[in-house]
């Protein structure tokens, strides 16, 4: 066990963590922080209160003020898994996905981070200025602007004063185009 304090870096592989206060388990390969740690990739700017990085696996948890950055959006949570071989952010909690044209909120799923390609379930949504989509299992294109929800599919406009519910539905942002169909309702 190694037991670092100071103005720490740790470099692995193109991801660089740096904390004040760092243990390394070098039997397990596992790295940890409890003060703060930032963590930098080719894409990503990730910060947290707590952290851990699995080296084996590629894989990084982190818990308490989580936040991860990079050029499209900024994700906030409470706690997040990420594998770092594959660019994908786990949620595990209340976590927003912000950027200049919308906004997911979601409490399990996932976020690649690379494709800006999103899998969310369990009362999850998308709001787009005026427009919300909620549903219970939602995957989401934000370079397309285009999704599926299924399950408890809701599809709201609050200035046109029109929500549309079924168990299925496709979005298509760019066209401005909606499909749903299955036990499907409108109401004006």
């Amino acid at each position: 066990m190694a037991s670092l304090r100071g103005d720490i870096r740790m470099i692995h592989d193109k991801m660089t963590l740096t904390t004040h206060f760092l243990d390394y388990d070098l039997k397990r390969n596992l790295g940890f922080y409890q003060n703060g740690g930032r963590i930098v990739d080719e894409t990503n700017v990730l910060t947290s209160e707590i952290g851990q990085y699995f080296v084996n696996d590629k894989m990084l948890f982190f818990k308490n003020s989580v936040e991860l950055k990079n050029q499209s959006y900024v994700m906030v949570t409470d706690t997040l898994k990420y594998q770092t071989g594959t660019n994908i952010a786990y949620f595990v909690g209340p976590t927003t996905v912000t950027s200049s044209e919308n906004m997911i909120f979601t409490k399990n799923g996932w976020y690649n981070t690379k494709t800006d390609q999103a899998q969310v379930y369990n009362d999850s949504y998308l709001n787009s200025g005026s427009k919300f989509i909620y549903s219970d299992d939602m995957f989401y294109d934000r370079n397309k602007d285009e999704g599926t929800i299924r399950k408890n599919a809701k599809i709201q406009d609050t200035t046109q004063k029109l929500t549309l519910y079924s168990q299925y539905g496709f979005y298509q942002g760019k066209k401005k185009a909606v499909f749903m169909t299955d036990s499907v309702l409108v109401v004006k």
